[in-house]
This record gives C-alpha cells, structure tokens and sequence, in this order.
C-alpha cells in the first residue's frame, strides 16, 4: 500500500482498518486443519477483533492493548458486557461498559505509572476526549480521530466520552 508523496499510511483515517479488513477477510478464507480451529476462533480471531459464533468469550475479546486500547474489538453483537479494571499494556486499568445495543459507555482509564495513553476511538465517527476525574480536559481527538493519545499521571483516573 503506498501513500501519497509526503504522508504516511498511518496518518489516514483507515490507516488500521485496510489491514485488518485484510486479515478478516484471509481468516474467512482460511482452512485450518480441525485440530488446530479452536486455535483459530479463541485466539486469533479475537486479536484481530473479529467475533465467531460460538466462540467462548475471554479477555481478548474484551479488550486489546497492544498497540492502543481497544473495547470489545470481538464482543458478540447484542451481548450486554460490563468490564471492570481489566488490565492494559502500558500500565493501564480499563473499565466499560457495553450494552445490547452496542453502544459504549462508562469508559475509565486508570493510570498505575503514568505512560502515555493511546486509546482507539470506541465511538467512531465521533470525536471524543479523555477527562480526569477533577473534570479537567487532558485531551480531545482531532475531527473524526479514529485514535486519542495523550500524557497520563500516575494514579488518575480519566473518563472517555463522545463529544
């Protein structure tokens, strides 16, 4: 995939989303040898944020952290999910909630070590900020960012919202 002279792939908006249609898209395709298939739907699947019927839920389900915080990337559609202080790279505790009909709400970030966070945008389409819990605005994403990034303290705790 190249991008224009100047710019970056990774500073589009669907910069994540061309691959990750990509794996999708190979995993539908994808014949594995049977014994090797619930490999398939309980770890990589969820990784990829892709939801398999059938498949028991577990914590990649819930939430990803490896390159940015991610809620519910492979959650089943219509369930209601409430997750509290799940642990996330970077030193983060992450609680949300999500219900039947998909929307996301209640989202909290908890700072252990004071990291920067990077949080992909769980409203999309949306613009969205984090708050401290004194109600001081750390930081708001730009247009329709599909990802937030910004300087944390030890020990705050900051609220994600739509605005």
């Amino acid at each position: 995939m190249l991008a224009p002279r100047g710019t970056s792939v990774f500073n589009s908006p669907n910069a994540f989303n061309r691959p990750l249609a990509l794996a999708k898209r190979t995993l539908d395709h994808l014949q594995v040898w049977e014994p090797h298939s619930s490999y398939l739907d309980s770890c990589i699947r969820p990784r990829l944020g892709v939801y398999h019927p059938g498949t028991p839920l577990g914590p990649d389900s819930l939430l990803l952290s490896y390159q940015s915080i991610r809620l519910f990337p492979a959650a089943p559609p219509d369930a209601e999910i409430v997750m509290e202080h799940f642990a996330a790279q970077g030193g983060f505790r992450v609680s949300a909630t999500r219900t039947r009909e998909g929307n996301i709400q209640d989202v909290c970030v908890r700072s252990t070590v004071g990291e920067v966070c990077r949080v992909t945008n769980p409203w999309p389409g949306r613009r969205f900020a984090a708050v401290t819990s004194s109600g001081v605005e750390a930081a708001r994403s730009r247009k329709l960012g599909t990802h937030l990034c910004f300087p944390t303290c030890r020990g705050e705790e900051y609220e994600l919202r739509p605005v």
